[in-house]
């Protein structure tokens, strides 16, 4: 890492704590009372509901990327359960390219699985934008609703656009020729992608689950569920822009915004939601892969790569 690529980071963690701290100071002191209520019955109860969320991003990326359970390795699985953590720790997707370089056992050739990987996100995309959309109608004017649709129709046009660079430039890094896709595998990716949208739909469905779920066992505020699916979507569409790692103090102000204008809460109440979600999710999303990745059978690599 050079001094630049130093300073830049430097900077996004920095920004990411400012935010962080801001919107501490406008938890005005509520955070707190709450932390020193919880027990550990309800933290038990938070660190399973949330496994399941982690549990569902771990299928999905298998799914992506491998046609068939005999192409999975201990390397392939321990590389794609630890996705979710790097993805939430470090910029630049780097739980996504250490899955892609971890499932080298896979049949489909490098610019397929990469395919499969960039449709997978495109779905996620989509789906954040559609349940943004019935956020918008419902609670906000309808130019709010139009902005998100025109934004995120240009995102995904730009990543789709980009897909023949992203690969070329992952088949660098990796220094593994792309190869050809499979033809006669055509109706099995095609499939694999309906799937993948279905996997999506359900995975941020769980998501909003969680943080409704979360605010009702702390007795934070009272806002509906498919409000709170909403908000979460807009939220995470904000991590778009890679200004922080995980986009942690951006999600959470835009979260907490959200929860005062919709969810009827005051402003120190949605504050103290909004960073009792974000903390939750970021040292759940830090940690708990790493639980998976001990108790599969450790390789060699960057999280274990067989040769």
């Amino acid at each position: 890492m050079n001094w630049r690529q130093f300073a830049i980071r430097a900077c996004s963690v920095a920004v990411g704590v400012i935010l962080i701290s801001f919107l501490w100071q406008k938890t005005d002191g509520e955070f707190l009372k709450l932390v020193q209520k919880v027990n550990w019955i309800t933290i038990f109860i938070i660190i399973f509901s949330y496994s399941i969320v982690v549990f569902f991003d771990v299928i999905r990326l298998l799914f992506v990327f491998h046609p068939n359970s005999k192409s999975l390795t201990s390397t392939s699985i321990r590389g794609v359960i630890a996705a979710p953590s790097l993805n939430m720790l470090f910029p630049g997707r780097a739980g996504d390219l250490n899955a892609l370089i971890s499932s080298r056992s896979s049949d489909w050739p490098l610019g397929q699985r990469t395919r499969n990987l960039v449709l997978l996100r495109l779905t996620d995309l989509g789906t954040l934008a559609i349940l943004t959309v019935i956020l918008g109608s419902v609670f906000f004017d309808y130019w709010v609703t139009l902005i998100v649709m025109i934004v995120t129709l240009i995102a995904g046009f730009f990543v789709w656009a980009s897909l023949p660079k992203i690969i070329e430039k992952f088949a660098r890094v990796l220094n593994i020729p792309i190869g050809q896709t499979k033809p006669d595998e055509d109706s099995v990716v095609l499939q694999r992608f309906i799937a993948s949208s279905s996997f999506s739909l359900v995975f941020w469905f769980v998501q909003g689950v969680f943080t409704w779920y979360l605010l009702y066992l702390l007795g934070i505020g009272e806002i509906g569920i498919l409000a709170t699916i909403g908000a979460i979507s807009v939220a995470n569409l904000s991590k778009l822009i890679p200004i922080t790692p995980g986009g942690v103090g951006i999600y959470e102000n835009i979260l907490a915004y959200i929860f005062h204008t919709v969810g009827d809460m005051s402003a120190e109440v949605a504050a103290t939601a909004a960073l009792a979600d974000g903390l939750s999710r970021y040292m759940l999303t830090g940690i708990l892969p790493w639980l998976g990745v001990i108790i599969v059978p450790q390789g060699k690599g960057l999280t274990g790569s067989e040769e």
